[in-house]
């Protein structure tokens, strides 16, 4: 009888390799990629940013892993007509500890007043995911507060 080998594998750490690499990696355990996902992220582009199931799960052989892998810092960005760039995320935040009812603001504004748009203004429960698909022209700061307070600010 001809074995092909354990039929459960432990899943390789990926995160952090390169998107070859990763692959490399994952059919050498008897995996297979799954879904490959990316983001903009200032870690070097194709380098696994997640990856699921976890490394050191057991899953079966042949069973998809999938990748979330960075596109670099310009993926997700467009050049418009009249030059400005636009630069599309997004934003996730957990509501922290604390209040029993917090409110979770995500906007971008210009430094000169002009422009000002919020994306997100809800009140959420600690341990509450909050997603926002935002995007802020080159210049523009985007401005994430939970609870009155800013828990962070970047400018594009």
């Amino acid at each position: 009888m001809l074995s092909l080998g354990a039929k459960e594998v432990k899943v390789p750490k990926l995160v952090g390799q390169s998107l070859p690499s990763a692959e490399k990696l994952v059919a050498d355990a008897g995996l297979r990629i799954g879904t490959v996902s990316r983001q903009a992220n200032d870690a070097p582009a194709e380098s696994v940013l997640k990856q699921t199931p976890a490394a050191g799960e057991v899953t079966g052989r042949d069973k998809p892993i999938d990748l979330l892998v960075s596109g670099g810092e310009s993926f997700g960005s467009i050049t418009l007509g009249d030059g400005r760039k636009l630069h599309f995320r997004t934003v996730v935040v957990r509501v922290p500890s604390g209040e029993s009812l917090q409110r979770v603001i995500i906007r971008a504004r210009s430094r000169d007043g002009e422009y000002h748009r919020t994306f997100y203004n809800r009140v959420r429960r600690p341990g509450d995911e909050v997603r926002a698909d935002i995007y802020v022209a080159t210049g523009q700061e985007l401005q994430v507060e939970v609870a009155g307070e800013t828990v962070l600010e970047k400018t594009f």
